[in-house]
């Protein structure tokens, strides 16, 4: 059941060399991403939201709400890349 939101996705550190793991099948990417939603988008699924963008898929890390005075401004995530998908999922 997927559904729609505005948001902007960037790297958290695009040049850090530290954005890899070695295991047994070789290195994998850790290369983290935070998403700027806007205010309506509560992810409702928490961690177990699957955030799609183009064709690369994210595993949702953590939620944080931003207030401009009493009400939320927008939501900054981090995000972990998991794979890729078709253009058409």
């Amino acid at each position: 059941d997927g559904r729609e939101f505005m948001g902007f996705v960037e790297p958290v550190n695009p040049d850090c060399s530290e954005n890899e793991i070695r295991s047994k099948a070789g290195i994998v990417g850790q290369e983290k991403f935070r998403l700027i939603s806007e205010p309506k988008e509560a992810f409702p699924f928490g961690k177990d939201t699957r955030i799609v963008c183009g064709t690369s898929e994210y595993k949702l890390l953590s939620i944080n709400e931003i207030y401009d005075g009493e009400k939320v401004s927008h939501r900054e995530c981090i995000l972990l890349k998991s794979g890729e998908v078709k253009n058409d999922a």
